[in-house]
């Protein structure tokens, strides 16, 4: 995969933007897909999620319980398995963001993710961040002895 590929994408309730945005910033516009980075107005809100996946290896779910009411949210989570399923995203990684939601509380599929308590919008970049450089570093030439 060409690193200009090498993105993820960034799925949260819009009540969690503020927080989202600070990491989108940490992260890079290339590294991510981030709904004010990527997503046109005027385009079609479920066409706009659909190219966003498309364009990423790995899904990132910012986990609130605004997020898990949320449509959107609901909807990037059954795109994003399907696109799992099609191993076009290679990743998926829960960002536990609310620390009295259950894992029980997440669809089944998604309690088999990486999923991980993050405190602060730098520690969640740094998490993502990780698992770009370990797909970064798969895909990568092998050296040859």
């Amino acid at each position: 995969l060409p690193i200009a590929t090498m993105k993820a994408f960034l799925s949260h309730s819009s009540v969690n933007k503020d927080y989202v945005e600070i990491v989108a910033k940490e992260l890079g516009r290339q590294f991510c897909v981030f709904d004010t980075y990527s997503f046109r107005s005027g385009i079609d809100f479920k066409i706009s999620i659909e190219k966003g996946l498309d364009e990423t290896n790995i899904f990132a779910l910012f986990t609130s319980r605004d997020a898990l009411d949320s449509l959107w949210v609901n909807f990037e989570v059954s795109e994003a398995l399907y696109r799992l399923i099609q191993q076009r995203i290679r990743r998926v990684v829960v960002l536990m963001m609310d620390d009295t939601i259950s894992i029980e509380s997440l669809p089944e599929w998604l309690r088999r993710a990486k999923i991980c308590y993050v405190k602060s919008p730098k520690h969640a970049a740094r998490e993502i961040r990780c698992h770009i450089h370990e797909l970064l570093r798969a895909h990568s030439q092998p050296l040859f002895i």
